[in-house]
């Protein structure tokens, strides 16, 4: 799977359908075709994805620990239900 193309279709969907969505989304995802595109030059068969996805699961369990860490310390305020 090329993770550029699906980008780039999301990325159409997003036009044709009038979607407005954050600079920074737009930005991360050029972002991202930009390297692929620059790593299939070197490397025909770079599947940035399948490399990428080892590094994300770290970043993801890391984000978990933290959520976990910062969640008790919240008022119960937050927690309670309201009418």
């Amino acid at each position: 799977m090329q993770i550029g193309d699906v980008l780039k279709r999301v990325m159409q969907l997003v036009r044709t359908h009038h979607v407005r969505i954050e600079s920074n989304f737009t930005n991360l995802v050029m972002g991202i075709v930009v390297l692929e595109g620059l790593g299939r030059q070197l490397d025909p068969n770079l599947d940035i994805f399948q490399t990428a996805l080892p590094i994300l699961r770290h970043a993801h369990s890391d984000y978990r620990e933290q959520a976990r860490t910062y969640v008790p310390r919240l008022p119960n305020v937050v927690f309670q239900r309201r009418c």
